[in-house]
């Protein structure tokens, strides 16, 4: 079938076709699911195990261990980190990438029953939970603040919140941040425990045993069953000081009696939330997989307009972190920036074709971008970060069948050829060279479809969006084009009848063509040497693989000391951010202390559970502003809290990093493994490029141990548990219950105050109760006691312990690549004892990953390329031509790199791939016009006469794509790939027009004669 015949003959079915791609398209877009990123499963569970009491060493090998074992033989396990900590263990499950989104739940879980069956072979207090959704992400992230609000207020009320924002439509989580465990406080007086010789185990007991539910059974009466209630427990504050205890002589006295009890808060608090100076309660709100996020973050705003009225003066609710504001703002950018670029390549096609020409070639650009929207809402394809990129690199390539065919048109216009004829030949004559062209277009980019892990995950949508847009481009280019050009295309009296290519640029072009044929051995060394040269000039370009996103946002990690109280932390946070808050262009200021703020983003790093660690979010009103500010506040840092470690960084378009640059050493001993990371260490320090240096073991911490005496605490008829309870209620309290109030439940906290001594806590004089009715002092059942040092978290890797050295470059100027090389052979040198390994993480080991997973199937790609070139022109020196274009091609990518500064990261790899594929296209369409003229003219004519027909279409697809990505040249995401194919495809121009005759003559030894 003559699909460009069809589209003249049945000019009704193209035009209604144009039609509903404009009508369609428009409407498709504001229909078209809008997101951030791309949808994708972070493969990451963690298996949570509580073993209190335990010391981080007898954690890691009583569960830690123990749990490694049994989930090291879950399917598809990629690999094992894990962190043993003070009565807690933390074992990261990470699944590899390419494992489906659809197995998922099958291998939590497998995960699931490994962990239960390991049970029989941990410690009967270890509990361990399998979390499944660590990788939510709540783009919707909200504050509860006010003035002159208790906690315990904003607590209400941000419960309140959650229950209503969960029940809308699109809403899958609601998660509570900063929150406090509320608990009844009950402070026993010793005494007058002493007094009434009332022995703590005893409130312990009846405390559990009033709290406790008891089956109570039924009743059989008159033929009837009835449930016997025991409705006994407290339901009151008052009600738990009422309680009625029994000392040793029988007398009843009353738990209000001997203790002070009060609702409070369990201290020490686990995590706090600030936002812009206030206690705050965070709002992590968490959409359903694939809804839209604008329409879901309208409804979030509406049902927040209507609360936001319900709630008293003083009370607000701020966005800290609001998704579908963030969508909007980059589909505001994206429609700038194609607007922008379509606008300049109509220009320049009117400018250089002529009026008619430009509009019909710019009529079907418009066209293919309204109708690939049309495909992506049928296909369920959402605009988001990569597939916005998509379009993008398409842009380059759009109008490049049009011009083809246009420009064939107008050549058979000039040489007195009928419209509808001139239409057909132009068309007709490039159909299948212009579809095969297109089609290894598309092939380029397969590798990132087809790649395994997140990468292919991620970027699914790119290749998606390429395939779609750039077939429409072919299909509109032999059908609309065909009969827009039938319908509107002329040329001007004065060129018509005239040789198309009599010009006095083509005779300029033909003259220095036959001198690089002329001279053609010497044409090749200059292409080498300037191949070899720009290599060199490629040594020096960044080559991060993540590029930092333009959000204006910076999080700023604050560490102290390991053990550091967190009231300690929580002042320090409260200047600091007195200070940030008075800075110029900040609008915002968010902490989390004791624990990372939640992840908002897919992008942002998570740190749980830490006394001595806060994270600040800053945001500003510019991302052009981001770095001043930065600077200030890490200068600020450094200069008012010398005992801080203080990291500050802007979010990565990949995989969280804590540091860009990790090496990690491996291996049995904690002790040998420190002096390996503290060489390392000593290798950063000395690095002028390095900043922020340390390890992921930290500071050891203090411990104080008592030493029990086994005689003398059957003598004072004192156990060790009695022991620990007595420590336990003596500092933070023990938690010996769960007090229901109907609504709520609290824990209950029992706590021992020493009112007898005066000794500034010195604890071996504290009480300590037997089993009797009256108490000794701790010191009468020691031994002593001393104190120590201990590691305050163990890290193992594949169950083998590791330790981390880490560091960043100094600025943003400095990559990890080339920190990471002044580093890697002076590391790489420290000796390793027998047993000891040593590997490098951090952006390093992304990098490298990322590389392989898009390299994975690049060689199946070019395969699939050289069977397509094959096909059409049945040769292998033609195909080995076109495929010599691709390494020179990369002369423009490293000079246009270099000149603007830009980084080789992934961006201006999906560029390289999009310029292959132009690269290509024009090369496929010269060689098939050498072989349609050869086949009536001498060989030279054939080369030099192709290569002047091709020299207005090739320069006007380069003009208008190099002219098209100007807006974005300065953009700090799309940046690199607007260089990388601006000067890429300057320099693809001149190997078309050029490099490809030059290999042509050379390949089929054409003679040069006048």
């Amino acid at each position: 079938m003559n699909i460009a015949k069809y589209s003249v003959n049945n000019r009704v079915v193209i035009w209604v076709a144009v039609f509903f791609s404009l009508v369609g398209g428009v409407f498709s877009y504001t229909k078209l699911a809008k997101l951030e990123d791309a949808e994708f499963t972070l493969k990451t569970a963690l298996v949570v195990t509580s073993y209190k009491g335990a010391s981080p060493h007898e954690v890691e090998l009583e569960v830690t261990d123990v749990i490694e074992q049994a989930v090291q033989a879950t399917q598809g396990l990629d690999f094992i980190e894990s962190e043993s900590k003070e009565g807690l263990s933390i074992v990261t499950v990470e699944i590899k990438g390419n494992k489906k989104t659809a197995e998922m739940p099958q291998i939590w879980d497998d995960l699931r029953r490994k962990v239960n069956d390991c049970r029989v072979h941990l410690p009967r207090t270890a509990y361990p939970m399998v979390l499944d959704d660590f990788g939510d992400v709540f783009g919707v992230f909200l504050s509860l603040s006010g003035d002159d609000y208790s906690y315990a207020e904003l607590h209400d009320y941000s419960a309140m919140l959650k229950r209503e924002l969960l029940t809308v439509k699109g809403v899958a989580k609601v998660k509570l941040f900063g929150t406090k465990t509320e608990s009844i406080e009950i402070n026993l007086l010793s005494s007058r425990m002493a007094s009434f010789g009332i022995n703590p185990g005893q409130v312990i007991g009846i405390l559990t045993d009033l709290n406790s539910r008891w089956d109570n059974g039924q009743m059989d009466v008159d033929g009837q069953r009835i449930k016997i209630r025991d409705r006994s427990s407290f339901k009151t504050v008052e009600e738990v000081g009422e309680l009625v205890i029994q000392d040793y002589s029988k007398q009843q006295i009353k738990l209000k009696d001997i203790a002070e009890i009060k609702e409070s808060y369990q201290e020490p608090v686990k995590n706090l939330m600030r936002f812009n100076g206030k206690e705050s309660i965070g709002i992590g709100v968490a959409m359903s997989w694939g809804v839209n996020v604008m329409d879901v973050g309208e409804d979030i705003d509406k049902r927040l307009e209507a609360l936001n009225a319900q709630l008293p003066v003083g009370l607000n609710i701020e966005k800290v972190y609001f998704q579908s504001d963030e969508v909007a703002e980059s589909n505001r950018l994206f429609m700038t920036n194609l607007a922008e670029s379509v606008t300049i390549v109509v220009l320049i096609l009117l400018l250089f074709m002529g009026l008619r020409s430009g509009l019909l070639i710019g009529s079907g650009l418009i066209l293919t971008i309204l109708a690939t929207f049309i495909v992506m809402l049928a296909g369920d394809i959402a605009l988001q970060r990569t597939s916005l990129a998509a379009i993008i690199v398409a842009m380059g390539m759009l109008v490049d069948n049009a011009i083809v065919v246009t420009d064939g048109a107008l050549v058979a216009l000039q040489r007195g050829h009928s419209r509808r004829k001139s239409a057909l030949m132009g068309a007709e004559s490039t159909i299948w060279p212009l579809f095969g062209a297109t089609l290894i277009a598309i092939l380029a980019f397969l590798p990132i479809f087809m790649a395994p892990g997140s990468v292919g995950e991620i970027c699914k949508s790119m290749f998606q969006v390429l395939a779609i847009s750039l077939g429409l481009s072919w299909l509109f280019a032999v059908t609309q084009n065909v009969l827009f050009s039938d319908v509107f295309l002329k040329v001007s009296k004065n060129s018509k009848d005239k040789e198309p290519f009599s010009g006095k640029g083509y005779k300029i072009f033909e003259k220095l063509l036959m001198k690089v044929l002329s001279h053609r051995f010497i044409s090749l060394g200059v292409v080498i040497l300037v191949l070899i040269g720009s290599l060199m000039v490629f040594t020096k370009v960044k080559k991060p693989f993540f590029v930092e996103l333009t959000k204006p946002l910076v999080t700023v990690n604050y560490w102290m000391p390991e053990g550091t109280d967190i009231q300690k932390v929580e002042a320090d946070i409260k200047e600091i951010e007195k200070y940030v808050m008075g800075l110029e262009h900040v609008t915002s200021v968010t902490a989390a202390i004791g624990e990372s703020l939640p992840r908002y983003i897919l992008m942002a790093e998570v740190v749980k559970n830490n006394s001595s660690y806060a994270q600040l979010l800053v945001r500003t009103d510019e991302f052009d502003n981001l770095d001043g500010v930065r600077k200030k506040i890490d200068t600020y840092i450094k200069e008012n809290y010398p005992a801080a470690n203080e990291h500050s960084k802007l979010l990565l378009g990949g995989p969280p990093l804590e540091f860009k640059i990790e090496a990690r050493f491996m291996g049995p001993d904690p002790e040998v493994l420190h002096k390996l990371a503290d060489q390392a260490k000593d290798i950063m320090r000395q690095e002028k490029l390095a900043i922020n240096v340390r390890d992921d073991w930290r500071q050891k911490v203090m411990t104080w141990e008592p030493v029990y005496n086994q005689e003398k605490g059957r003598r004072a008829n004192v156990t060790r548990q009695q022991m620990s309870i007595a420590l336990q209620t003596a500092n933070d309290g023990a938690v010996v219950g769960r007090f229901y109030d109907g609504e709520r439940a609290q824990s209950i906290l029992l706590k021992m105050v020493d009112d007898t001594h005066d000794q500034n806590n010195q604890l071996q004089y504290l009480p300590v109760w037997g089993g009797g009715p009256t108490s000794t002092i701790l010191d009468q059942v020691l031994d002593g006691a001393k104190m120590g040092w201990e590691d305050p978290v163990i890290r193992r890797y594949n169950r083998r312990r590791s330790i981390t050295a880490q560091c960043d470059p100094i600025s943003s100027d400095v990559t990890g690549d080339q920190l990471l090389a002044k580093l890697k052979d002076k590391i790489e040198a420290i000796p390793l004892p027998e047993g000891y390994y040593m590997m490098w993480d951090g952006e390093h080991r992304k990098q490298v990953e990322g590389n392989e997973n898009v390299g994975a199937f690049f060689p199946l790609a070019i395969i699939l390329m050289m069977i397509i070139i094959v096909i059409l022109f049945n040769s292998f020196r033609q195909t080995l031509i076109i495929f010599l274009m691709l390494p020179l091609s990369f002369i423009g990518v490293a000079n246009g790199l270099f000149v603007f500064d830009k980084a080789f990261g992934f961006m201006a790899i999906v560029g390289f791939l999009g310029l292959l594929g132009m690269v290509i296209k024009n090369a496929v369409v010269l060689i098939d016009q050498v072989n349609v003229l050869i086949v009536d003219k001498s060989p030279l004519e054939a080369v030099v006469e192709s290569a002047i027909s091709r020299m207005r279409p090739v320069m006007m697809a380069a003009l208008t794509t190099i002219l098209g990505m100007i807006p974005l040249i300065n953009d700090a995401m799309y940046g690199s790939m607007a260089a990388t194919i601006m000067f890429g495809l300057l320099f693809a121009t001149i190997l078309t027009l050029f490099v490809v005759p030059l290999f042509f003559c050379l390949f089929y030894k054409i003679k040069i004669v006048d």
